[in-house]
């Protein structure tokens, strides 16, 4: 479980994501007293490469399958032509999911952290199906 990066159960990037939440603790403790908020940038690379590395498992062996389980919403992302914007991408493990799922589909990730779609684009770099935008 935390050697194998496809394991649903694979937990090492957990604590990637934790050290990084913690060292804001401060800033998440005065954001609930005063409703200013944290940004993501403040949570640094750790939490954002963490989050994608635990999300990546369930994205490549379980996205597909829970998009079958709904016909009409399949039969939609599977026809030629059909136009996918995978809003939020992160790092784009969703969007290369959805481009293998759905070959004759345009998938497009679209996320508004810049390091995010850097990322997204270097991930999805083996398939000319898949971009990345930062707007």
């Amino acid at each position: 479980m935390f050697t194998d990066r496809s394991s649903l159960a694979y937990l090492a990037p957990l604590t990637r994501f934790v050290a990084a939440a913690a060292g804001q603790l401060p800033a998440l403790a005065d954001a609930y007293r005063t409703g200013s908020g944290v940004s993501r940038a403040q949570f640094g690379p750790d939490a954002r490469t963490g989050q994608a590395d635990m999300n990546r498992p369930w994205y490549e062996q379980e996205l597909a399958p829970a998009l079958r389980r709904v016909p009409d919403l399949h039969e939609l992302l599977d026809r030629p032509g059909a136009r996918i914007a995978d809003v939020g991408c992160g790092e784009g493990w969703s969007t290369v999911a959805l481009a293998r799922a759905y070959p004759r589909a345009s998938v497009r990730g679209y996320d508004v952290d810049a390091p995010s779609t850097t990322a997204a684009a270097r991930h999805a770099a083996g398939g000319a199906w898949v971009s990345a935008s930062g707007s």
